[in-house]
C-alpha cells in the first residue's frame, strides 16, 4: 500500500512538472519550451546541492537533530544559492537579457517545493505516505488550475510561475505544515544565535553538504546535455529534445519508485548472500524496464505524432522519428539506475559515487562530440551510453564486492 501511495504521488509531482512544459510548448512553441528547459536545467541541478538531502538524512537518521535545524538549513542554503545563480543570470553570463527573470521564476517555485520535500521525509518516517500523495495532489491540482489561467490571462511564464509558487506556499502552510507539526512539534525557533542551536546546525551542513553534492551529481547526466544543445543548435532543438525526454523522465520516476519497492528484497538477498535470488530480482526489473520500453516503442511507432502534437503542440509531431529512435538509448538510461539501486543495496556507496561522476562526464563529454555529427539523436545517445557505462561501473563494484563476501 505504501508502494502505492508513493506512485501516486510520484504521478502528481511529475504531472505538474509536464503540465507547465505543455502549456508553455503550447503557447510560445519549441523555443519557449527551450528556454524553460534551459532555466529548469540550472535551477534543479542547484537546488539538489541546496537540499542537502536532508529528507533523506531525516529518515535514516534517530532524532539526533530537531527538526528546527533540517528547517532552517532549507530555509537559509538554498535562499542563498538561488539568489547567487539570479545575480549571475542578471549579468547575462547564463544567456541572453531577460532570462534571469525566468531563473528567479523557476527558483521561487523550487524555494517553496523545498519545504514540502522536507515535510515528506517526516511523513515517510512515520509510514504515512497517503500524506505526502495527498500533498502532491494539491500542488498538481494548483498547477492544472492556476498556471494556464495566468497565461490565458495575458500572464507572461515568470509571472505564472511566481502565482503557482504562492499557491504552493499556501497548501504548504495549510495542509503539509498543519500535517507535520502534528506528528513532530517543533518548541525550538527556526532562526537562533544560541551556541548549542549554531553549533548542531553546522554539523549538520556538514554530514549533509557532501550528501547534496552526490545528489546533484547524480542527475547531471540527465541534465548536461540540454547545456550542450542550447550552446550547439540552439533553443529550438532544445525544446524538440526536452518534449521527448519528458516522457523519458516519467519512464525513470516509475523505475526509481519500483527500484525504491524493491530494494529492502534486495538487501535482504544481499544479507543472505544468496546471489541466485539477488541476480534474479534485478534482472526482472530490467525486464520490466525493457517491456516498458518496447511498449512506448509501440505506441510512438502507430501513435507517435498525434501523442506529441496532443501534449505539445502542432510544431512537435515532426519529432516522432527522433522519439521511436531514442527509445533504445532511454532502456540503458533505465539501467544505470536499477543498477544503481543493487549498488546501494550492497552499500557500494563509492563505487555508485565514482559511477554517477564517471557517467555525468561521459554524458558531457559525448554530447559535445556526438551532437555535431548526429544531431539530436547524438544527445539521447550521449544519456544513453552514459546510463551504459555506469551500469558496467557499477556490475564491476558488485561483482568485487560480493567475492569479498563470499570469501
Amino acid at each position: 500500500m505504501s508502494s502505492s501511495w508513493m506512485l501516486g504521488a510520484t504521478g502528481f509531482v511529475a504531472g505538474s512538472q509536464w503540465l507547465i512544459v505543455s502549456v508553455v510548448a503550447h503557447r510560445g512553441g519549441p523555443a519557449a519550451l527551450g528556454q524553460i528547459s534551459l532555466a529548469q536545467a540550472y535551477v534543479t541541478c542547484l537546488s539538489y546541492v541546496g537540499w542537502l538531502a536532508l529528507r533523506n538524512h531525516y529518515v535514516v537518521e534517530d532524532n539526533r537533530y530537531p527538526f528546527s535545524d533540517y528547517l532552517f538549513l532549507r530555509l537559509v542554503f538554498p535562499a542563498l544559492l538561488f539568489g547567487g545563480l539570479a545575480l549571475v543570470a542578471s549579468t547575462g553570463l547564463l544567456d541572453g537579457a531577460g532570462f534571469w527573470a525566468t531563473i528567479a521564476a523557476f527558483s521561487a517555485l523550487k524555494f517553496v517545493e523545498g519545504f514540502s520535500d522536507l515535510n515528506s521525509g517526516v511523513f515517510q518516517k512515520a509510514h504515512r505516505s497517503h500524506t505526502i500523495a495527498i500533498a502532491a495532489g494539491l500542488r498538481f491540482a494548483a498547477t492544472a488550475a492556476l498556471f494556464p489561467a495566468m497565461l490565458w490571462a495575458g500572464g507572461t511564464v515568470e509571472t505564472a510561475l511566481l502565482a503557482l509558487a504562492l499557491a504552493w506556499l499556501a497548501i504548504y502552510l495549510s495542509f503539509d505544515n498543519r500535517q507535520r507539526h502534528a506528528l513532530v512539534p517543533m518548541p525550538d525557533d527556526i532562526i537562533s544565535a544560541d551556541a548549542k542551536a549554531v553549533g548542531r546546525r553546522w554539523a549538520l551542513f556538514a554530514v549533509s553538504l557532501p550528501l547534496g553534492l552526490s545528489s546533484a551529481i547524480m542527475i547531471l547526466n540527465v541534465y548536461t546535455p540540454r547545456f550542450g544543445i542550447v550552446h550547439l543548435l540552439g533553443a529550438d532543438a532544445l525544446g524538440h529534445f526536452t518534449a521527448i525526454q519528458y516522457f523519458a523522465n516519467f519512464g525513470g520516476m516509475l523505475v526509481a519508485v519500483i527500484c525504491q519497492a524493491a530494494l529492502p528484497m534486495l538487501a535482504r538477498f544481499a544479507g543472505q548472500r544468496s546471489a541466485g535470488r539477488f541476480l534474479f530480482l534485478a534482472g526482472a526489473l530490467m525486464l520490466f524496464a525493457l517491456f516498458g520500453c518496447l511498449c512506448g516503442w509501440l505506441l510512438i511507432e502507430f501513435a507517435g505524432r498525434t501523442l506529441l502534437a496532443t501534449i505539445y503542440g502542432p510544431r512537435f509531431a515532426d519529432a516522432q522519428p527522433l522519439f521511436a529512435a531514442a527509445i533504445p538509448t532511454i532502456f540503458l538510461a533505465f539501467c544505470g539506475s536499477i543498477a544503481a539501486a543493487a549498488a546501494t543495496a550492497l552499500r557500494l556507496y563509492r563505487t555508485i559515487l565514482f559511477a554517477y561522476v564517471g557517467s555525468a562526464l561521459v554524458a558531457a563529454g559525448l554530447t559535445y562530440v556526438l551532437v555535431p555529427r548526429l544531431d539530436l539523436f547524438g544527445a539521447f545517445l550521449a544519456v544513453g551510453l552514459a546510463g551504459l557505462f555506469q551500469s558496467a561501473v557499477l556490475a564491476a563494484g558488485m561483482l568485487a564486492g560480493w567475492r569479498k563476501r563470499v570469501s
